[in-house]
């Protein structure tokens, strides 16, 4: 009987010390195509809801991108929706420079990223020449979330009395 009962406690006890093992993770292959799919079916949802800025799936085709495009092109989205106002610049391009004036000039406080000075900044300068459809890809103008384009859309909407309700219809500006 004591052999027994030793026997059951040694068991036990090789239980215990036998956990499961936890599931392997994911390969990283199947994680990056579910977020280019996610990131496909985002810019997707927005080229429906808006005018602006257009896709269609040809624009966003998960086999012709990389998957660093895809995170470029994540990683503007995320910058352009953290503020009411983003910019997207080059420190030595006099036209950015402008377009950053005229929003200080207007009572905004733009938010502005220098691409030349961000580790990211050539990728997502790509992502932003896919977007406007142009190169140079910069001055890029987000308002609201939204991509506005370049100097002359902005320059467009503001001669024609356009880009202060835009403005704040986004919050930008309380006047």
């Amino acid at each position: 009987m004591r052999e027994k009962e030793k026997k059951g406690e040694e068991m036990s006890g090789d239980r215990e010390e036998e956990e499961p093992s936890p599931p392997p993770p994911p390969p990283k292959l199947k994680l990056c195509v579910r977020h280019c799919l996610l990131v496909k079916a985002f810019y997707e949802k927005l080229a429906r809801s808006s005018s602006s800025p257009t896709f269609s799936s040809s624009t966003l085709s998960t086999s012709s991108r990389r998957r660093s495009s895809f995170c470029s092109m994540d990683r503007v989205t995320k910058l352009a929706s953290q503020r009411e106002v983003v910019i997207f610049s080059m420190s030595s391009c006099c036209m950015c420079h402008t377009v950053t004036r005229l929003f200080r000039e207007l009572g905004v406080n733009p938010t502005v990223v220098e691409l030349d000075e961000d580790p990211r900044g050539k990728e997502m300068e790509k992502a932003l020449a896919r977007l406007l459809g142009r190169s140079p890809a910069v001055p890029a103008v987000f308002i609201g979330g939204r991509l506005v384009g370049s100097t002359d859309k902005v320059m467009s909407l503001h001669l024609g009395g356009n880009l202060v309700p835009l403005l704040r219809n986004a919050g930008a500006l309380w006047v």
